[in-house]
């Protein structure tokens, strides 16, 4: 089965089309989302742009060559600002219109692009090339700080983009030689709006699917985070915790708990109101964040108790972060209208046994913790059975 270019084109126009036409409409669902908006307005501007194209013939050469292809580079530009808005990085608005008006002025002005089709096809995969390997570099910074998978898949597309128009960008450098010989029903033409085709569907789908993949990712972090002290919940915690413990044991480095809980937290409720309590929450909550490390894991378990994973911690390891945490936390102080109040702290601490799952590790930890409150309130304690441990740590 042969290729048919017009036809080709045509449906490279529609896809431009209805991918920008969805984008557009998903951002007036999620305006803080601001890739969105600028990838629809990326895939318009490719639709006329393609539209320009194929009327090749019935328009003037200025609209359907220079123009036309000025919109396809706007159209690179703008995703490439919608790329990096998406990410967080700033949009370099000058460089975006930059492109594609140099491009017009080059295939307008000077004489040996404007007549010569193989140069215009080389100007144009290059430009292309160069906004494929910006956003690769761009997608490649942004994930180290929020890992996606989709965006793995986007920065696969802009390394075969990079490849076809560097490989596009040689192949017609070579014709520019002779354009007399290079006609416009070359076969080229035909494998290259495949080719487009292709990569505009690809691409498109991969922003979009990368896109929910953040909104998804979002959704989780407010479903497993506390809404009042914005630490992990009970959900997150044995969520993530349980992957943790698993990763631990199964490498066979330590991993300890902490189950601790604010003391005489219903005296400060009656006598001091709710947002004084709802305020020493929250300060505990930034005090313990302040003290653990980046890799261990700290939750609202329930009420005014939280939870501390501590992986690579052995049980005097988690001991030693216990005790410096509760004489930090004795410390704090709250201001409530004209009262100043502030608590203590009692924590219950176990390290996991090879094997041992969330429930019983935090079951050892609450009988600590128990015995911490009976024991006088704003201390450390292990359970027995772990004194022996302890010592040998």
């Amino acid at each position: 089965m042969s290729l048919h270019l017009p036809t080709l084109l045509v449906v490279t126009v529609l896809a431009y089309l209805v991918f920008g036409l969805f984008q557009l409409a998903m951002w007036q669902l999620r305006r803080s989302e601001a890739g969105l908006l600028l990838w629809g307005f990326s895939n318009v501007a490719g639709a006329i742009g393609g539209t320009l194209l194929c009327l090749r013939g019935v328009i003037s050469d200025f609209s359907s060559i220079a123009l036309a292809n000025g919109l396809l580079i706007l159209s690179n530009s703008l995703m490439w600002a919608g790329l990096r808005g998406f990410s967080g990085q700033p949009i370099r608005w000058s460089l975006v219109w930059l492109a594609p008006v140099v491009l017009v002025l080059l295939f307008s002005v000077v004489g040996p692009i404007r007549d010569n089709p193989p140069a215009r096809t080389c100007t144009v995969a290059l430009f292309m090339l160069l906004f494929a390997g910006a956003n690769f570099a761009d997608a490649w910074r942004a994930q180290r700080t929020e890992p996606l998978n989709m965006r793995r898949l986007a920065m696969l597309v802009f390394l075969l983009t990079c490849a076809f128009m560097g490989d596009r960008a040689l192949y017609m450098l070579e014709h520019a030689r002779k354009p007399e010989e290079f006609a416009i029903t070359h076969p080229m033409h035909t494998y290259a709006a495949l080719a487009a085709l292709l990569i505009v569907t690809v691409w498109n789908l991969a922003l979009l699917m990368m896109a929910n993949e953040r909104l998804a990712n979002r959704l989780t972090g407010i479903a497993h985070s506390d809404g009042l002290t914005r630490v992990l919940n009970r959900t997150g915690f044995r969520a993530l915790a349980g992957r943790q413990v698993l990763r631990c044991q199964r490498d066979r480095v330590p991993v300890s708990i902490l189950l601790l809980d604010l003391d005489h937290f219903k005296r400060i409720n009656d006598n001091h109101g709710h947002e004084a309590g709802d305020r020493l929450l929250c300060a505990f909550a930034t005090t313990a964040g302040e003290m653990i490390r980046p890799g261990d894991l700290l939750a609202r378990y329930g009420g005014e108790e939280f939870c501390v994973l501590l992986p690579h911690a052995r049980l005097a390891d988690a001991t030693t972060v216990a005790e410096r945490l509760r004489e930090r936390f004795e410390s704090v102080r709250i201001r409530v209208g004209e009262a100043v109040c502030g608590t203590t702290v009692s924590i219950g601490v176990a390290e996991f046994r090879p094997g041992e799952g969330i429930e019983a590790a935090v079951a050892r930890a609450d009988r600590a913790l128990y015995a911490a409150k009976h024991g006088g309130r704003n201390r450390v304690e292990i359970t027995a059975a772990d004194n022996g441990t302890a010592a040998a740590a």
